[in-house]
């Protein structure tokens, strides 16, 4: 907002006595979708309202009307991946942009497409930006790999710099032809290969699994995020894994859904990759996919997400130990 129109806010929320408290969720712009779902991460956890409170003790101790923009920096020097790998309960075959065909499994895909590889052009274009990679895993076994500019480049190169979700199903649709026309091996491990703990350049690697919604830790990498306790900063050249598992509506188990996730997690520990399980971030949310990958590039917003991995790798060593 420019200081025109917050201005024009504050005028307003005054004349109305609604309490206007300005905050601050990361140091680089993002897309309004985004920023609902850290705000509606936060409503979940029941941290918003406590947030909100504190915030506004403090406007009133110190009387400062907070209503101007902030710089924008993002000066970490280190290479940071983030690489999230959705399964998809169907067989590539039955991908189709036709309206009339689709379920929540196919609204999901183009959310995660958006979350994962549209960034406002501040975050994306910068030196330092965080590099997101997206695979969709099909039951079948066909794995269709995405990146950020190969991916917004062929849509804008149709004039659809800003599609539609039909458009970015089409666009899933051509990748999905394209692999299929490719010499087909074993995409799980061509996937997971280029990972391993024996590449320098690509400093470390973590991998979550966030298919167990049971699943319970006493603590998550996105609660040590939180911790007072997490250093904050650039730690250095990172790539996170995060295994997902797109829900259908049946709600029925999925046999080969269960199969195609043990060879994912088999090629990642092949890679010599510790797996971590996580539950999703919000499972009752409608959005829960998503959201969990829009929280993991917040974290990364605020220099602790290589950070919180690393001691979440620790905390589990440790634990190991003491149990032995």
């Amino acid at each position: 907002m420019t200081d025109a129109e917050n201005d024009s806010l504050s005028n307003v929320c005054e004349q109305m006595k609604i309490p206007l408290l300005p905050c601050r969720l990361g140091p680089v712009p993002e897309f309004t979708s985004k920023i609902v779902c850290v705000a509606g991460y936060h409503f979940y956890k029941g941290l918003l309202g406590s947030g909100l409170i504190k915030l506004w003790e403090r406007k009133q101790v110190s009387q400062e009307v907070m209503t101007k923009s902030q710089p924008l920096s993002n000066n970490m020097s280190h290479k940071r991946s983030l690489h999230t790998i959705a399964m998809i309960p169907f067989d590539s075959t039955s991908l189709t942009a036709d309206p009339s065909k689709r379920c929540r499994v196919h609204w999901c895909m183009v959310r995660l497409c958006v979350c994962s590889l549209y960034r406002s052009k501040f975050a994306s274009t910068t030196r330092e930006a965080l590099n997101n990679k997206l695979s969709f895993v099909f039951q079948d076994g066909l794995a269709i790999n995405l990146n950020q500019r190969d991916f917004i480049s062929s849509l804008a190169e149709k004039h659809q710099a800003a599609p539609s979700e039909r458009q970015i199903l089409e666009e899933i649709c051509r990748c999905r032809d394209e692999t299929l026309s490719q010499e087909f091996n074993d995409s799980i491990n061509q996937l997971i290969s280029s990972y391993t703990q024996k590449n320098d350049h690509q400093g470390a690697t973590y991998a979550l699994d966030f298919t167990d919604e049971l699943y319970r830790t006493s603590k998550q990498v996105i609660e040590l995020a939180y911790d007072e306790d997490c250093p904050s900063g650039d730690a250095g050249d990172s790539t996170l894994l995060a295994v997902l598992k797109v829900r259908d509506q049946s709600g029925h188990a999925n046999t080969k859904m269960e199969k195609m996730h043990m060879r994912i997690i088999d090629a990642i520990a092949a890679a010599k990759i510790q797996v971590r399980n996580q539950s999703l971030l919000v499972s009752e949310a409608q959005d829960c996919e998503a959201l969990t990958v829009v929280m993991l590039q917040h974290l990364d917003y605020h220099q602790n997400y290589s950070a919180s991995c690393d001691m979440y790798s620790k905390t589990a060593h440790l634990k190991l130990l003491q149990a032995t």
